[in-house]
């Protein structure tokens, strides 16, 4: 099964880091954020690797060329001409995936091998990954009903459940076609998440709960939290 990398963004959160440098170059002790994802998704067993790129290209290029010359795997970069939202990043791997199912991970978001692994399932569902967070009103909050997604609801005042979306899905090609039929969203965006809720009303879509590990690296603060957990769990597994 192929994977993508959503990393075209600008990291405007991250500002100034990301003034002069793309935001999967932003290191993580010493490893550009994106090499920990690409490191994850090849041992859990991904060969071909897709990163939609757009912000300062030619230094991500740069890097995935020499990285996949080193760790012998395909990695193709895709250019997002224009960064208007989630679901356009992913419509642009579209030539990249064929008709076969594929992972998508957004770009700032890390995951071990082991959380990739349970994504490679080919069936008729769409798969979301699940986290459990004492306040949940800051994500996008999976609502489930029967053990099937029914909405995300997203930065809701009153959630009706503590799971919340971390940016990891396996889809069908059929969310190819859902990305067609979406109009922008209140912040002007083409959302995957829109997509994704129109497949949950025809029972589509599941969710998979992620058992190690979910870091969300996108802002400054988070860097140096990611890195002290990190170095914490590799003390551990040792």
């Amino acid at each position: 099964m192929k994977a993508i990398i959503l990393a075209a963004g600008k990291g405007t959160r991250m500002l100034p880091l990301t003034k002069n440098t793309p935001k999967p170059l932003i290191k993580i002790n010493d490893k550009p954020m994106i090499e920990l994802i690409l490191d994850a998704l090849i041992e859990a067993g991904f060969l071909e690797i897709g990163v939609v790129v757009n912000y300062l290209k030619e230094q991500v290029i740069l890097f995935l060329k020499k990285y996949s010359a080193k760790n012998n795997v395909k990695i193709k970069p895709i250019l997002q001409k224009e960064v208007n939202g989630s679901a356009s990043a992913v419509k642009c791997a579209r030539n990249f995936v064929g008709s076969e199912d594929f992972v998508a991970v957004v770009g700032d978001n890390l995951f071990t091998a082991r959380d990739f692994k349970q994504f490679l399932r080919k069936d008729e569902y769409v798969y979301v990954g699940a986290w459990s967070v004492k306040n949940p009103t800051a994500y996008g909050v999976l609502n489930i009903k029967n053990g099937f997604l029914v909405s995300i609801d997203e930065k809701p005042e009153n959630p009706k459940g503590n799971l919340i979306n971390t940016g990891l899905y396996k889809f069908t090609s059929e969310i190819f076609s859902e990305i067609e039929k979406l109009a922008p969203s209140s912040r002007g965006e083409y959302e995957i998440t829109d997509a994704i809720t129109n497949l949950a009303l025809k029972k589509k879509v599941k969710i998979l709960m992620i058992k190690d590990y979910w870091i969300d690296v996108g802002r400054i603060e988070d860097i140096q939290r990611a890195e002290i957990f990190l170095k914490k769990w590799e003390l551990n597994k040792a």
